[in-house]
């Protein structure tokens, strides 16, 4: 027959017909009132749509995104940021590309000028540096380099070799500058001076 099913919120009925109906076909049009997660029916005052995975949910698996109240999120794509600990959508939220942790929109980030990793500020002294010639955040392992005269940073394109030692040092600890090839080479450095 056609029995009646219930609303597990308000109780308000639809036909077990459509019930079912929706429950075959939620990849053509995925159903307003099945609930993804316990897949218990729901009118559709008490589900909403997650912003992430688009799925139906009802509102005991969903949370709203802090950041933007008109956006739900389900339980699987909800993020809680590791600062703040605000439940934010994955819109309103990134990751630090070292630690891994997630952090909401409203966080600081720093971000590498090379490569644009981002980085959380946990993780900026040991990943970043800004360069003390142009104030660019880089990378110290990668996009930066530390001179061996003043121990000062700096991106890699404002350093040179020393022609005596190799040691990369900057313009201010080099003490001589010649041609060599047409290039600029330090003769000499405050290192092996």
């Amino acid at each position: 027959g056609n029995a009646e099913i219930s609303c597990t919120s308000c109780g308000p009925s639809v036909s077990t017909e459509n019930y079912y109906q929706a429950l075959l076909a939620p990849e053509i049009s995925p159903p307003s009132f099945i609930c993804n997660v316990d897949l218990k029916f729901f009118c559709s005052d008490h589900v909403g749509f997650c912003s992430s995975c688009f799925k139906t949910v009802c509102l005991e698996h969903a949370e709203v995104c802090s950041l933007n109240k008109e956006e739900v999120v389900c339980a699987n794509d909800k993020i809680t940021c590791s600062a703040c600990e605000l439940t934010v959508c994955p819109d309103h939220a990134w990751t630090c590309d070292n630690c891994k942790k997630s952090y909401c929109s409203n966080e600081d980030i720093h971000s590498c000028s090379e490569c644009n990793k981002d980085i959380c500020l946990d993780c900026t002294p040991q990943i970043l540096a800004k360069c003390v010639q142009c104030s660019k955040m880089k990378c110290l392992a990668e996009h930066s380099k530390q001179c061996a005269g003043c121990k000062k940073v700096y991106c890699a394109e404002h350093l040179q070799a020393c022609k005596n030692c190799k040691e990369l040092v900057c313009t201010e600890c080099g003490r001589v500058k010649v041609k060599l090839k047409g290039e600029d080479v330090i003769a000499r450095c405050v290192i092996c001076s």
